[in-house]
C-alpha cells in the first residue's frame, strides 16, 4: 500500500483499509482491526485485540492494546474497542480490559484524549468526550457522554462521571460525579460547584430543561433530609425535562463509590 511507509511493522493478519494512513515506525499487531480512514502518525504502537473506528486518528508515541497493569490480569483474551473521528494525541496510553472487568476497553465516538492521558483497564468512555493533557482514569472507570475531565485530574477506580459533567483541571475524583455537574478539588474535599450551565447551552438544552434540572440539584442535594430521601423526593415529582430522568437513572443505578454531595449552588 502506497499509504503505509517503508518502516512501518504490521502484523500477518491486521485488518488495514487501503484508504489507511501508516507512518514512519508504526508497529501494529496481528490482531488489530483499522476503519477507513484510521491515519497512524510515526512511531505508533498497537497491539493485542483491538478494533479502531473510521477517521480516527492517532498521534505519535501513543501506546494502545498492551496489557493491563491490573496484577489480577493473566493473559485472558480482552478487547480494546474504539469509535469514529476520535483524536488519539501523543504518549496516551490504552490498555486492554481485563475478564473481571467485563473484556472490553471502550471509547466512543468524537472524542478527544489530549497529550499523556490514560485510559485504564475496563474504562468506558462515551461520545464527544475530552480528556485533557495528562489526565489518569483508573480502571473501571466510567465517563458517559459529553464529559470533560480538566488537565491533571485523576478519578479513581470504579468512579462513574455522569454525562455533561466538568472536573476541572488539577482534580481528583474519589466518588460519583452526578451528570450536569462542575467539580473541582482533590478527594474528599472537592465539590459541585452548581451545574454545567456552558456545557448544557453548547447542547442546546433550553431554558426550560436547565431549569428543572437546577431544581433537582436543589432536590438532591438538600440539607434539611438525608440523601437517600432526597433521591426519593426527586422521584416522587412528575418531570417533564429529559436531563432529570438522566439524573433519576445516574442516582438509582450502581453506587459502589457513593455519590459526590459536596454541593456549593453558585448559579
Amino acid at each position: 500500500m502506497s499509504n503505509i511507509h517503508p518502516t512501518a511493522i504490521i502484523g500477518t493478519g491486521a485488518v488495514i483499509p487501503e484508504s489507511c494512513k501508516i507512518g514512519a515506525f508504526c508497529i501494529i499487531g496481528s490482531q488489530v482491526i483499522l476503519g477507513e480512514n484510521v491515519e497512524l502518525m510515526a512511531n505508533v504502537y498497537i497491539d493485542g485485540d483491538v478494533a479502531i473506528g473510521d477517521n480516527t486518528v492517532v498521534f505519535p508515541f501513543a501506546v494502545i492494546g498492551v496489557k493491563s497493569q491490573d496484577l489480577k490480569y493473566k493473559g485472558e483474551p480482552t478487547k480494546i474497542i474504539i469509535g469514529k473521528n476520535n483524536q488519539i494525541r501523543e504518549h496516551v496510553t490504552i490498555h486492554l480490559a481485563t475478564e473481571g472487568g467485563g473484556g472490553i476497553t471502550k471509547i466512543g465516538d468524537n472524542c478527544l484524549l489530549m497529550v499523556a492521558s490514560h485510559v485504564a483497564h475496563d474504562v468506558q468512555m462515551g461520545n464527544n468526550v475530552i480528556i485533557d493533557n495528562n489526565v489518569l482514569l483508573a480502571g473501571h472507570v466510567i465517563l458517559e457522554d459529553n464529559v470533560i475531565v480538566g488537565g491533571g485530574s485523576a478519578v479513581q477506580q470504579f468512579c462513574r462521571v455522569g454525562e455533561n459533567a466538568f472536573i476541572g483541571g488539577m482534580s481528583g475524583v474519589v466518588k460519583d460525579i452526578v451528570p450536569y455537574a462542575l467539580y473541582t478539588g482533590v478527594r474528599e474535599d472537592g465539590e459541585i460547584n452548581g451545574i454545567n450551565l456552558v456545557g448544557l447551552r453548547r447542547k442546546g438544552y433550553s431554558a426550560e430543561e436547565i431549569g428543572e434540572i437546577k431544581e433537582a440539584y436543589d432536590i438532591i442535594f438538600s440539607r434539611e433530609s438525608k440523601f437517600s430521601e432526597n433521591v426519593e423526593k426527586l422521584k416522587s415529582r412528575n418531570w417533564t425535562a429529559v436531563g432529570v430522568q438522566i439524573l433519576i437513572s445516574f442516582l438509582t443505578a450502581d453506587k459502589s463509590k457513593g455519590i459526590c454531595n459536596n454541593y456549593k449552588k453558585n448559579n
